[in-house]
C-alpha cells in the first residue's frame, strides 16, 4: 500500500494496489515505511509505504538531480560465437535520463509557503532485429520494407508536476493543499 501525505495512491484502472507512481525525489521530504501488522490507518496488514511531500518555508531554495546514459555506457557480450550459434542481436539501450527538480519558499513569511515541482524520465531501448518501415506514408505502397538507417526502439516517458501550498493559520492549525499529476507515455504499440 502506498500512500502520499497518508492519502491512498492507486492506479483506478486495475484492481489492488497497483500504482504508477514514480515519486519525485526533489519534492519529497521524507518516506516512512511500516511493515508492521495492521493498524487503525490501515485496512489490511502489510507493508506500507508513505510518502511525504516537502514543504516551503521562509527562505527561498531550490533542489535539482539528474542523470543520463546512452548507448556508450552498456557493454555487451554478444560474440561471433553466439551469433553463429543462431542468438540474434539481442535488445540495447537508447537512452535513459532522469531529471528532477523543485522549488520553495515564502508567499507571506511566517504565514503561506509554496513549494512546486517537476521530473521527467525516459528509458528508451532500441529493438534488435526491428526496423521503421521505409514505405510508411507512401500511399502507393502497402507492404513493409525495413529502413536499415532506423532502427525501432521502444520509449517509456514518465512527468510529473506537483505542487504544494501551506497556510498557518494560527499557532494550532495548518492547512496544506498538495496536488500532483504524473502522464506517462508508453511507446510500445
Amino acid at each position: 500500500r502506498v500512500t502520499a501525505n497518508g492519502v491512498n495512491l492507486r492506479n483506478i484502472g486495475s484492481p489492488g494496489q497497483l500504482i504508477s507512481l514514480q515519486p519525485a525525489m526533489a519534492s519529497t521530504q521524507e518516506i516512512t515505511v511500516d511493515f508492521g501488522a495492521g493498524s487503525a490507518e490501515q485496512n489490511s496488514a502489510g507493508l506500507q509505504i508513505n510518502y511525504v511531500p516537502r514543504e516551503g518555508g521562509n527562505k527561498l531554495t531550490g533542489t535539482f538531480f539528474g542523470t543520463y546514459v546512452g548507448p556508450s555506457f552498456q557493454s555487451s557480450n554478444y560474440s561471433d560465437e553466439l551469433r553463429a550459434a543462431g542468438l540474434s542481436q539481442p535488445n540495447s539501450l537508447k537512452r535513459l535520463y532522469d531529471f528532477d527538480g523543485a522549488v520553495g519558499g515564502p508567499i507571506k513569511r511566517e504565514s503561506i509557503w509554496f513549494f512546486v515541482g517537476g521530473r521527467r524520465q525516459t528509458n528508451e531501448s532500441y529493438l534488435a532485429g526491428l526496423y521503421y518501415n521505409l514505405n510508411a506514408g507512401d500511399s502507393t505502397k502497402w507492404t513493409y520494407a525495413p529502413d536499415l538507417s532506423q532502427q525501432a526502439f521502444t520509449p517509456t516517458t514518465q512527468s510529473s508536476v506537483n505542487a504544494r501550498f501551506t497556510w498557518q493559520a494560527t499557532a494550532r492549525n495548518k492547512f496544506s493543499f498538495f496536488g500532483e499529476t504524473q502522464p506517462r507515455h508508453w511507446g510500445t504499440g
